[in-house]
C-alpha cells in the first residue's frame, strides 16, 4: 500500500521520515498528516466535522475500530481488491477521510489530489486508477469534456456523493460503462453504510450493508445500528420507506414544509417535478421552500435560477395539471444565485430566509 501525495509515497515503514517533506501550502496536507499520525501511531480517536447541511458543523470523534468497520463494509459489499484509488474530493469532511482509511485497510495504493471541478483533467489518457468518490457537480463537469469522460471510463467503480443527482444527471450515468453508486451515510455513521447502484443493473433503492440493521420511527425517521455506530442505535434525520434489506429515502425531517394541513418533503417533491419537467424537455434548476402565510402557515414555493424560466405561466399549467393539489407550488421566485453551505450542498435554511426578506 502506498499514499501518493504531492509526488510523495507514504507507507507504515517510511511515514515517520517522509511525512515531512509534503508541502504545507497545500492545505489537505495538514489533515492527511493529522489524520495519518492518528492512524500510524495509534491515537485514540479522530475528530470529525459533520457537512453542516441543517445546522452549524459539529464535531464527531470516531476511534479507529469505526473507521475500519466502515471501510471493511464498503470493500466488501463493493468487492473490492487490489484497487488503485484517486481521492480528488475533500478530506477534511467524511467523505473523503474514508478513501484514505478503504486504501489503507483494504492495502490499496491511494493518489490523493487537491479537489478541483473537473479532477480527469490531471490525469493521462491510459491511467490505471479504478476507484473514485465524486460529487454531482464534479460527475457534470466531467461529462460535459469529452476527454475527461474517457479517462472517466477508465475506471472500474465509482461512488457519487454529497448530493442528491438530478434526472439528467442520472441518464447519463445510466449509459457509463463503470458500476455507479450512490451513497447514503453520514460522519456519525463513518460515512455510507448503504448503497443504490444507478447502472448496469441499476436497483430502485439503497442497499444497506448485510451487517447493518435498520428501523423507523412512527414518523418514518431512520435510525442504523451497526459495528460502525459501536453498535448502538444511531438517529438520523431522514425519512425513509423501509423494506427487508434497504429503504427508499423520502426527505430530510428537518425541511419538512407543513403547509394548510399536508407535510411536504421538499426533496421528494423536487424529484416528482423534475421528472415533470424532463419529460416535456425543460431543464431548470430549482429547489422548493416556503414563506409564512396567514392562509397556508407555510406557503409552498418553487424557487428557480434567474432567467432559467422564459414562460412562467407555462410552468404553472404544467405542474397543476400534474401534481395533487396540495403539492402545486403557490408561487415562483426567481434568485440569481442559491446558498451553498461548505460542503457545496444546498443550504434550505439560508434559502428559506433569503426568499422571506425579498
Amino acid at each position: 500500500m502506498h499514499i501518493l501525495i504531492d509526488d510523495i509515497y507514504l507507507n507504515t515503514d517510511n511515514f515517520a521520515n517522509e511525512y515531512v517533506k509534503l508541502k504545507p501550502e497545500f492545505g489537505q496536507n495538514s489533515i492527511i498528516l493529522k489524520f495519518l499520525d492518528f492512524w500510524f501511531n495509534k491515537k485514540n480517536y479522530f475528530i470529525v466535522f459533520t457537512s453542516g447541511t441543517t445546522s452549524k458543523p459539529k464535531e464527531i470523534k470516531l476511534n479507529k475500530n469505526l473507521f475500519i468497520s466502515s471501510a471493511v463494509q464498503t470493500i466488501d459489499f463493493l468487492k473490492l481488491k487490489n484497487e488503485n484509488i484517486y481521492c480528488c474530493i475533500p478530506i477534511d469532511k467524511i467523505g473523503g477521510l474514508m478513501m484514505i482509511v478503504r486504501a489503507l485497510v483494504g492495502n490499496f495504493d491511494i493518489k490523493i489530489t487537491k479537489p478541483s471541478a473537473d479532477p480527469m483533467k490531471e490525469l493521462k489518457p491510459n491511467h490505471n486508477y479504478t476507484f473514485i468518490s465524486l460529487v454531482p457537480y464534479q460527475v457534470f463537469q466531467i461529462i460535459n469534456n469529452n476527454d475527461s469522460l474517457k479517462k472517466l471510463m477508465r475506471f472500474k467503480t465509482i461512488l457519487i456523493g454529497g448530493a442528491e443527482i438530478n434526472i439528467e444527471l442520472l441518464k447519463i450515468i445510466e449509459t457509463l460503462k463503470p458500476d455507479v453508486y450512490h451513497t447514503f451515510g453520514m460522519s456519525e455513521t463513518c460515512s455510507n453504510f448503504a448503497l443504490k447502484k444507478l447502472n448496469n443493473g441499476k436497483w430502485n433503492y439503497f442497499k444497506k450493508y448485510p451487517e447493518v440493521n435498520l428501523r423507523t420511527d412512527k414518523y418514518g425517521v431512520l435510525s442504523i445500528k451497526g459495528n460502525q455506530t459501536n453498535n448502538k442505535w444511531t438517529k438520523t434525520n431522514d425519512i425513509v420507506k423501509l423494506y427487508k434489506d434497504g429503504f427508499e429515502f423520502i426527505g430530510r425531517n428537518d425541511f419538512v414544509i407543513n403547509t394548510g394541513g399536508y407535510k411536504i418533503y421538499p426533496e421528494y417533491l423536487e424529484s416528482k417535478i423534475e421528472k415533470i419537467l424532463y419529460e416535456e424537455n425543460i431543464n431548470i434548476e430549482f429547489y422548493i421552500s416556503s414563506i409564512c402565510s396567514i392562509e397556508w402557515g407555510q406557503m409552498l414555493v418553487l424557487v428557480f435560477k434567474e432567467k432559467s424560466i422564459n414562460n412562467l405561466d407555462n410552468i404553472f399549467i404544467l405542474l397543476k395539471s400534474k401534481l395533487a393539489k396540495h403539492e402545486i407550488p403557490k408561487k415562483l421566485i426567481p434568485l440569481k444565485d442559491f446558498p451553498l453551505n461548505n460542503s457545496m450542498k444546498i443550504d434550505r435554511i439560508k434559502l428559506k430566509e433569503f426568499i422571506s426578506a425579498l
